[in-house]
């Protein structure tokens, strides 16, 4: 696994857990403290983020760091089948979705 599907996988995470908040980007960003335009970054896979950003998030969401880091059972099989759909559409491991 490369760094790019590393941090799209973080990503999708960050926008799994967000949207069943019922949340915006914006919304998330009021409580985390995180920038609109950080968090969108994240989620779409676009690495080099700061830990400290990822730590503001998963306290936001109520959910523990490590979630987001390293994803739990039941949703990795759907971001498994989500990465594969996009490299078959696109053809490519830098995604913007």
């Amino acid at each position: 696994m490369n760094s790019s599907e590393i941090y799209l996988k973080i990503g999708l995470r960050v926008s799994y857990y967000r949207r069943l908040q019922g949340w915006t980007q914006e919304q998330l960003s009021n409580v985390s403290k995180v920038s609109r335009a950080r968090i969108s970054d994240i989620e779409c896979g676009k690495g080099n983020f700061y830990f400290d950003s990822i730590l503001a998030i998963a306290e936001a969401l109520g959910k523990d760091y490590r979630l987001l880091l390293y994803g739990d059972e039941l949703i990795e099989e759907t971001i498994e089948r989500v990465i594969k759909r996009m490299q078959t559409e696109y053809g490519k491991e830098n995604y913007d979705i």
